[in-house]
């Protein structure tokens, strides 16, 4: 996208679709769009961000309500330019809610456009790191702003029957909490969920139950972790004292670090060493037993509808906090803030709840806690190349499988392995025969072109004709040479990636 072009006139017609941030993930945005496609890490199956925002469209209120209650004010004292966008719509578009808006291409561009301008993103020309923090930042405003402009949706009867489809990709507390939501819609199918989690008496039977869960859950691990105190007290008593400052560390621990399995490899780790130094080896077995019974979490249905209420979260807030977890994300195998570019071959997709596990642990680490994790990456790798096969990909990720193939694996020192074995057969196999029919056309045009050439040596003369027929061989010719660039260099890949394997 050329900048100047869209500062010279950002709501033209040529620019109408175009948008001064994401330049490079919009290149990305096909794989994690790919039907039936699963989290790198968990292996659980990824909802895409349009697929929710296509359920949730209808379900907004219009614009014009939203300012009028204060759902916008936000946008109104910090960005004023922004505001008087929202206000034209408003007047522009009654009936219509924001996300109607939006789709609209040319007031898109406009929003976007206004909201570039506000963080600075124009006077950036380069695609230094300034660059892709100002566009995240684009990106955080966009759709902080969108996603308020859901703040008050239609009837939970409504809602729910709408957010039917995505119950599929929920699981453990998040589907539970789905399916409470479908209860109080049928008793409540004209409030709305916000109002819902407010009633007194639901608000009041899920904090009774939290406080209830809660308990349990601390006595469950108290009960454990007494198991372990006593099993070191008979075999080395002077260490019991050393034990119960461990626990008090590991229970901090699991307050804090958000990735259970990443919380309990370390737990583990922690005791062994801890028993090791003791001369407690033998309790190491019984001990792991004891820790893998640790409940992950104090999260359960009940704390969820007790903190929505307490926090007094809108409608989309809610719908955020059940599906938000569960949306599609690029994941930097190397991470920016370890130098890794923003380009499509050091990306792969992951669930946002495992994004957020890994922040930027390298990968070498992370893997330790996520055993599956190269099954799971080769599961993902699969789809894409399925989808590349039939054709469903744009030419510019042709070359994914084999570039993700290598940084994973020199990210990860050898231990994700991905095996693209049958994308490497269906690139040579389209390749070579491509090859041929590029080297032969090349030598036609150029057989014809030195007929033409001879033709004009021999009468002394070159007619304006034959000046725009040379220049046209010319310019074929050229383009047939970028494509067998092309084809030599996924040859040249896949040799790599053969040689490397």
């Amino acid at each position: 996208m050329k900048i100047n072009s869209l500062i010279t006139n950002p709501f033209s017609k040529e620019n109408s679709c175009k948008t001064p941030s994401f330049k490079k993930a919009d290149f990305f945005v096909p794989i994690k769009q790919i039907n039936g496609m699963v989290c790198g890490c968990c292996g659980k199956k990824v909802l895409s961000v349009d697929t929710l925002v296509k359920a949730q469209t209808p379900l907004g209120k219009p614009l014009g309500y939203i300012i009028e209650k204060g759902g916008m004010d936000f946008v109104k004292k910090r960005f004023p330019a922004i505001w008087d966008i929202l206000e034209s719509f408003a007047q522009k578009y009654p009936k219509n809610n924001l996300d109607e808006i939006v789709e609209i291409s040319e007031n898109y561009s406009r929003l976007k456009y206004s909201v570039a301008e506000e963080v600075g993103l124009l006077e950036i020309k380069d695609e230094s790191k300034e660059r892709i923090d100002a566009d995240r930042r684009i990106g955080r405003f966009f759709y902080d702003m969108i996603d308020h402009g859901r703040a008050i949706m239609k009837g939970s009867s409504t809602v729910m029957k709408a957010m039917l489809p995505l119950k599929p990709f929920l699981t453990g507390t998040k589907k539970e909490v789905f399916e409470q939501f479908e209860i109080y819609a049928r008793k409540y199918p004209k409030k709305r969920l916000s109002e819902i989690v407010k009633l007194d008496e639901v608000r009041k039977f899920h904090e009774a139950k939290n406080i209830l869960q809660r308990a349990a859950t601390r006595e469950k691990m108290d009960y454990h972790f007494d198991n372990i105190r006593l099993m070191v007290k008979k075999k080395n008593p002077a260490a019991v004292e050393q034990f119960d400052e461990l626990k008090r560390t590991v229970i901090e621990m699991f307050r804090t670090e958000k990735d259970p399995a990443a919380r309990l490899s370390v737990a583990k780790d922690m005791y062994s060493e801890a028993l090791s130094t003791n001369k407690c080896e033998k309790l190491i077995p019984a001990v792991m037993q004891e820790l893998e019974q640790l409940p992950e979490t104090f999260v359960t249905l009940d704390s969820f509808f007790a903190s929505a209420a307490i926090h007094k979260a809108n409608d989309s807030v809610l719908l955020s906090l059940l599906f938000s977890p569960i949306l599609a994300t690029e994941e930097h195998v190397v991470a920016v803030s370890q130098n890794g570019t923003d380009r499509v071959e050091n990306k792969i997709v992951l669930c946002r709840e495992c994004n957020a596990f890994r922040y930027s642990k390298p990968y070498s680490q992370f893997i330790a806690y996520h055993p599956d994790m190269p099954e799971n990456l080769q599961k993902q790798i699969d789809l894409v190349v399925e989808e590349h096969i039939k054709g469903n990909l744009p030419e510019n990720l042709r070359f994914y499988p084999v570039k993700i193939a290598k940084t994973l694996k020199d990210s990860s020192k050898g231990k994700i392995n991905l095996n693209i074995d049958k994308y490497c057969e269906y690139e040579i196999a389209k390749s070579v025969p491509l090859l041929k029919k590029y080297r032969e056309e090349i030598k036609e045009l150029r057989e014809k072109r030195d007929k033409k050439i001879a033709y004009t040596v021999k009468n002394n003369k070159i007619s304006t004709y034959m000046k725009k027929s040379l220049s046209e061989l010319n310019e074929k010719i050229i383009d047939l040479k970028d494509k067998i660039f092309l084809e030599e260099n996924i040859q040249s890949r896949i040799k790599d990636y053969y040689k490397d394997k």
